[in-house]
């Protein structure tokens, strides 16, 4: 093979100087599958161990809002100022989740992980010590507040990377909506202790306390035991990310963000993301103050919130399953955002005294609907920016997104309250999901993650079938700017010629005829059969070549490729 690559540079160099004549090289790799995908039982710790970091902090963003007159009481604020303690979260993430993308990014999910838990333990201790004198620091609780604001945004963009890294292709929207759904699972929390611990205004300072320390201890755990990927990756695309890591290939933040924004589909995705969840957690921010105008207590809100999120992570399972299975996000999503609209109408209608039965049927139908979406969404936004953009930065622009959205209809929602427009509020949403399941209309399904791994599926078995015969493929690629040829070989039967850099080969003088050899082992001499080749397009990236036919009955003789 090296005399023949020898003969071929030959031809292509006659007519040049000997100064720019390349020495040979031949390279020649052994044909074979791509790994084999292996899945490790640690997988389940890292997403339980993320798991409870993640319901830890929104348990966080949600404390007050169930209780939250009997908040503005014992900080002495109003309660415009009890819904910042909701809104710095939101705020914090739009800014803060560029840094955090490229932390994570540059220095792994461990590290992404142990930001999380630092910031997210110190600040409740902080709340904490805000909360302990006899007149309590609102400014103290705010700042300690805005810590844990900040750890979100290295857990909430986390599950699609955690599902890429560590679990099976039929396995990542699963994993996906177990790491989500537990997020959600914390806003239940948050709910239910605000209403049961807090009865009068001194026992908030027990339930800062009971949630600084059930905060502490999975902190401390996922520093330990969390890594950032396994030895071996769990998945074709898993591998080809670790391979390019390995590669030292590292794209821009700002060419990330321009294939994002260029990426139709995405953006689609973005914008019905924003909508939806924002307006989630816009509802979940006003609903006690929206309740209390209905004579509802704040146990009673924080119980249609407790509903509305425990009923949602059924939702968000089934969802999640359902996808892995038939991946038909379009259909899906397209089917939640109906949903999501049909139950803000119900709730618009129903919302008065005396109706508590009927709000909590409600609430469990939306719940089931609006937490269902997230890991549809998030998966979707993994395949549609595949292979250009990481699941977590993609994840992490997406849930911006919804931060951008949430904080204006929380503004607006806030602003009908007190204009005593309570319908408004739900009519208003209303809108909102009718607008995403116009959007969802014009979503093109881009499953670029998924068909690559079939295709590298497909590929493994047939590289495996080539290895075992004599006629493997080979690829010649002539480069006059490093000055070498190299010879090697893909795991599939298809010829690549790769380009010739330097492009004025093609153009000056005659090209010269390639040949067609066959091999015989047994005496190791060349046939030569002389074929006419057209000159390689200048302006192709890539050209395919003919397959070589099928070697003959005779066991000494092999078929060789013709290589233009």
């Amino acid at each position: 093979l090296a005399s023949e690559a020898n003969d071929l540079m030959q031809e292509h160099t006659d007519d040049h100087d000997s100064s720019h004549k390349p020495t040979v090289t031949t390279a020649l790799m052994q044909s074979k599958a791509p790994t084999e995908p292996i899945l490790y039982i640690r997988r389940w710790i890292i997403l339980l161990l993320f798991s409870l970091v993640s319901m830890m902090n929104a348990c966080t963003w949600i404390t007050f809002s169930p209780f939250a007159s009997k908040a503005a009481s014992f900080y002495g604020v109003n309660s415009l100022a009890i819904d910042m303690f909701s809104l710095c979260f939101m705020i914090v993430y739009i800014p803060c989740i560029f840094l955090s993308s490229y932390l994570i990014a540059k220095y792994g999910l461990r590290f992404g992980m142990i930001a999380a838990g630092v910031l997210n333990t110190v600040g409740v201790w902080v709340r904490y010590g805000g909360s302990v004198p006899s007149s309590p620091i609102y400014a103290v609780v705010l700042i300690g507040q805005i810590l844990c604001a900040a750890a979100q945004t290295f857990i909430l963009q986390v599950p699609p990377l955690i599902a890429n890294d560590w679990f099976g292709q039929k396995e990542r929207t699963f994993a996906t909506s177990v790491g989500a759904d537990f997020n959600q699972l914390g806003v239940a929390i948050g709910f239910l202790m605000g209403a049961f611990m807090v009865k009068e205004t001194a026992d908030i300072k027990m339930l800062i306390l009971a949630q600084a320390i059930a905060t502490t201890v999975p902190a401390v755990l996922a520093a330990i035991f969390v890594r950032d990927r396994p030895a071996t990756p769990p998945s074709y695309a898993a591998s080809q990310k670790a391979d390019a890591a390995s590669g030292g290939h590292k794209s821009s933040f700002i060419e990330d963000l321009k294939m994002l924004i260029l990426n139709r589909s995405y953006m689609i995705l973005w914008t019905n993301f924003g909508l939806i969840i924002g307006a989630f957690y816009a509802v979940s921010t006003v609903l006690p103050l929206l309740l209390e105008n209905y004579r509802y207590s704040s146990n009673d809100g924080g119980f249609l919130g407790f509903i509305l999120t425990v009923v949602g992570l059924a939702g968000a399972i089934v969802v999640g399953i359902h996808c892995d299975k038939t991946h038909r996000y379009k259909e899906i999503l397209i089917g939640v955002n109906l949903g999501n609209m049909a139950a803000f109408i119900w709730l618009a209608f129903i919302v008065k005294p005396d109706n508590y039965a009927h709000l909590a049927v409600n609430q469990s139908i939306l719940g089931l609907f609006i937490t269902g979406a997230i890991p549809a969404y998030l998966e979707s936004s993994a395949e549609a920016s595949y292979p250009h953009v990481s699941e977590d930065f993609a994840a992490g622009m997406l849930i911006m997104g919804a931060q951008v959205f949430g904080i204006i209809l929380t503004f607006v929602m806030s602003y009908l309250i007190q204009s005593n427009n309570h319908v408004g509020v739900l009519w208003l949403a209303v809108g909102v999901c009718g607008v995403t399941v116009l959007l969802g209309l014009f979503v093109t399904p881009k499953y670029r993650r998924l068909e690559a791994e079939q295709a590298a599926s497909q590929m493994a078995a047939e590289g495996h079938k080539v290895g075992k015969r004599d006629d493997i493929p080979v690829t010649v690629a002539i480069s006059h700017d490093s000055g070498h040829l190299e010879v090697d070989e893909p795991p599939h039967r298809v010829f690549v010629a790769k380009p010739i850099e330097d492009s004025h080969v093609h153009r000056s003088h005659h090209h010269k005829t390639a040949h067609h050899g066959h091999k015989n082992h047994h005496q190791h001499h060349h046939h030569r059969h002389p074929q006419s080749a057209s000159p390689p397009d200048p302006d192709s990236t890539y050209q395919d070549l003919q397959e070589p036919p099928a070697p003959t009955a005779h066991p000494s003789t092999h078929p060789r490729p013709n290589h233009s």
